[in-house]
């Protein structure tokens, strides 16, 4: 009985594993700048070149779900395919970007894609999956004196 209880923890920790282990490689920095392959449509064509194609950027830090990135709104929203984070707040980030495309004569239609996150082998190049881990730079030293 011992021995089914220790298989079945050891196989629940393989279910308890957080969603960040996926990533290949944490970067440590304040501020990354992320590039992408400029899009087509579903079928592999152009788009068209009067349609407008936007990138929602967003970001998550550990612990929370990002299926929930419906609810949210973007962190920024950009025209060329790269964009510069800048970080604040200590954490482990992964970072996502969603095309939205409006096409000429439909101001507003938006037709949004799904979220291409740095942990997803199939959004990043060669599968190299990757987030940010950002650290608070600590203050210098004040009260300097000489020691007794």
């Amino acid at each position: 009985m011992k021995k089914l209880i220790l298989l079945a923890m050891i196989i629940s920790l393989f279910f308890t594993v957080p969603v960040f282990a996926q990533v290949n490689e944490w970067q440590i920095a304040n501020q990354i700048t992320i590039a992408w392959d400029p899009v087509t449509t579903t079928d592999g064509g152009p788009i068209p070149v009067n349609d407008v194609i936007e990138y929602e950027i967003y970001w998550v830090k550990e612990g929370l779900p990002k299926d929930s990135v419906d609810l949210l709104a973007p962190l920024d929203v950009a025209t060329d395919p790269q964009f510069t984070f800048t970080f604040i707040d200590e954490g482990n980030y992964i970072l996502g970007v969603r095309t939205v495309r409006i096409p000429e004569g439909a101001p507003n239609t938006r037709l949004n894609s799904t979220v291409s996150w740095t942990d997803d082998p199939a959004a990043c190049l060669n599968g190299e999956t990757f987030g940010v881990i950002f650290y608070q730079i600590p203050k210098a030293v004040i009260g300097l004196r000489p020691s007794p």
